[in-house]
């Protein structure tokens, strides 16, 4: 394969290849060797019967280039590789694996490969069509093979490219698949075989369907567009659902992704739950036919948004009624009274008070922020 030639690397190689020889050969090289590099994000380049690909960490700080030739049916696919950074500056003791797979089918597997300096060359298995190859390069750390508890750089971070012709497609995706609150989100938008200048409308939706986002943006030269916005304390936990949607060249296009609002990681605790009086002083009943007044106090870490419920049983275990505010919570102790109507029918005896904190309804995909309290009052 005739190599054209931006940037010469000497090549200094050490692989690691734990994978089945009948499932990939390799050989390195100790010769000089030119490739042409090229910075843009997942480009692929043609000269002839060659094909020159690269592409990027979602931090900038990773590109990792790949020049092979045209995809032929009953013939092995070459591969040869190597990383820079976004200066074109060679990266040293990179480990990453790589999967390769066409038409759904797997014709290579690489779990771990350490490339000390340079330029790794790779065979797949014969392929079964010409039709495009679909490459996953997993960077798994920079550094010292044996030090791996200092290993740098996007570890985990997952790059796609592709060898042969790409049909024209829209994808969309996410620069992380969970955010906490307080995160920023972006969605990635990517209209392949177009250019600049192109409309992708971007829809997002919460777990309950609500729309939250609702986005026109227009590609840059490489087909590419993105929107980015905060996850406010507001949002619900749960799954939400984006859509990218665009017409270009008379055809329409679609497609679809989902990330997750995690869970809120800060401390949360309910101090106490007590019944009282509508200024919070202390009582020990409840009529019936009134209503009654139940504080609660809660301590959080970090300032949040919170549900905070109180249920009434009566001595029966009958629900009297639920009563709920919510609110944005400061970081330190906080108190709220929370009202609940006492209904003429209600048992007379020792009822029981439950107080609850949540991120928002379990009907609207909250859930809990800390375990239930209790406390008891009578009804009379």
């Amino acid at each position: 394969m005739t190599r054209k030639s931006t940037t010469v690397f000497s090549i200094a190689i050490i692989a690691m290849l734990l994978v089945s020889p009948t499932m990939l050969s390799s050989k390195s090289s100790t010769s000089v060797m030119a490739f042409a590099t090229d910075n843009t994000d997942n480009n692929q380049n043609q000269t002839s019967n060659e094909i020159y690909v690269n592409g990027t960490s979602h931090d900038g700080t990773v590109v990792v280039h790949l020049a092979s030739t045209t995809p032929k049916a009953g013939e092995s696919l070459p591969l040869e590789v190597y990383f820079t950074d976004s200066n074109e500056t060679a990266i040293r003791h990179v480990h990453y694996s790589m999967n390769i797979t066409q038409d759904g089918n797997q014709v290579a597997s690489l779990p771990h490969v350490f490339v000390n300096q340079g330029m790794i060359e790779y065979n797949t298995l014969p392929l079964g069509s010409a039709n495009q190859v679909d490459i996953q390069v997993t960077i798994l750390g920079i550094g010292l093979p044996y030090d791996q508890s200092h290993w740098t750089g996007p570890i985990g971070d997952v790059i796609d490219l592709k060898i042969g012709d790409v049909p024209p497609s829209l994808n969309v995706s996410t620069d992380q698949t969970s955010y906490n609150h307080g995160d920023t989100a972006t969605v990635r938008a990517e209209l392949h075989e177009y250019g600049q200048g192109q409309n992708i409308a971007i829809t997002v939706k919460n777990p309950v369907g609500d729309v939250i986002v609702s986005r026109s943006i227009v590609t840059d030269g490489n087909g590419v567009a993105e929107v980015s916005f905060k996850i406010p304390d507001i949002y619900q936990v749960g799954t939400y659902d984006v859509a990218a949607s665009a017409n270009a060249g008379g055809m329409a296009y679609q497609d679809t992704a989902q990330f997750s609002v995690e869970a809120q990681s800060a401390h949360f605790t309910i101090v106490s739950v007590q019944a009282t009086d509508q200024n919070g002083n202390p009582v020990t009943s409840f009529s019936k036919d009134t209503t009654g007044f139940v504080k609660v106090i809660v301590s959080a870490d970090s300032n949040q948004t919170a549900l905070i419920t109180a249920d009434v049983f009566d001595s029966n275990s009958v629900s009297l009624g639920v009563g709920s505010v919510k609110t944005n919570i400061g970081a330190g102790e906080s108190q709220m009274i929370v009202s609940i109507y006492i209904p003429k029918n209600a048992v007379v005896g020792t009822a029981n008070v439950f107080a609850n904190a949540f991120s928002d309804w379990p009907s609207n995909g909250g859930i809990p922020l800390t375990s239930e309290v209790s406390s008891s009052v009578e009804v009379n």
